[in-house]
């Protein structure tokens, strides 16, 4: 799955339409990621592999679950993470590598890095150096896939900060593996990092920071591109709570509007996650909105909006 980048501006006339796309999502494979491109008219372009919701986990459940305090939680709860338990070792077991696998064998050498759009794991796991261990798992089985040659970027989502202790131990991996395979200091899990003439600015939806996230974006002024990566959509896509869109709560409200004004004017390409469904939001002429399901892979075809 990848997404590809190339010059040029957003306002092309014409672009494959969202039904079009979903009947490509149909064609592809259950799991994973999406697979987008974003094809201009010039030339040089360079690639990125996208990954949706991947919730890690393994069999058997104990391998990242054994401090999982039960008795702490009510019952219904206790029901459905332990279901989560067994349907993610399930996926994990085989049909996940086996995609991932798929990916790996149709990339483009122009590949840059590998962006994971959060919940790279299950979490639930109670306990600091066990979520911190079940993380760099994740991201080294991610990372052997792609023959361990690409940086792999995350952003924070709500499963990834899931348990006792759990955005602590989020944070200090973060900050600590972002900055090594970005070869940058990372001192936030809102930051931001170069590729070529494009800046990437990838935020925290779960602990906004309105001035921290407007500084890093007014700091990209003259790149060629302005991607914005979040896991929580900034659109709402889920009426049933605010909470899972960027600056979603009624007191970010006027942050959350005039960040969209912002992006709209910088012609901005939003990348997000967490609704486990693939679509596209043109919310102006100038700025969309893509999400990336944990639900398609695409064995060597291209979606491309032109």
């Amino acid at each position: 799955c990848r997404l590809a980048v190339m010059e040029g501006t957003h306002d092309v006339p014409v672009r494959l339409g969202r039904r079009d796309w979903l009947k490509g999502c149909a064609a592809g494979a259950v799991c994973l990621g999406g697979c987008a491109s974003f094809v201009r008219r010039e030339t040089g372009t360079y690639s990125v592999v996208l990954l949706g919701d991947t919730h890690y986990d393994a069999h058997p459940a104990s391998t990242y679950h054994s401090h999982y305090d039960n008795d702490r939680k009510a019952e219904w709860l206790w029901r459905v993470q332990r279901a989560e338990f067994m349907r993610n070792g399930d996926m994990w077991a085989e049909r996940c590598p086996r995609l991932l696998k798929a990916s790996a064998s149709c990339l483009p050498f122009d590949t840059r890095f590998v962006l994971q759009l959060g919940d790279l794991v299950q979490g639930d796991c109670d306990d600091q150096p066990t979520h911190k261990r079940m993380l760099d798992d994740a991201m080294q089985l991610m990372k052997r896939a792609y023959a361990g040659r690409l940086p792999f970027v995350a952003v924070e989502g709500n499963h990834d900060i899931r348990g006792d202790g759990a955005r602590e131990a989020y944070h200090e991996w973060s900050n600590a593996t972002m900055g090594r395979e970005l070869n940058q200091s990372v001192a936030s899990t809102t930051f931001s990092f170069r590729q070529g003439p494009d800046a990437w600015v990838v935020v925290d939806f779960n602990c906004p920071n309105p001035e921290l996230i407007n500084r890093l974006v007014d700091e990209t002024q003259g790149a060629r591109h302005l991607f914005l990566v979040t896991h929580g959509p900034l659109l709402f896509c889920d009426t049933g709570s605010f909470r899972w869109s960027l600056l979603g709560a009624a007191k970010y409200d006027e942050a959350r509007r005039a960040l969209i004004a912002k992006l709209m004017r910088r012609r901005a390409i939003i990348l997000a996650g967490h609704t486990h469904l693939t679509f596209e939001d043109q919310f102006s002429p100038t700025c969309r909105q893509y999400l990336v399901a944990g639900g398609f892979l695409f064995h060597g075809r291209e979606v491309l909006f032109l």
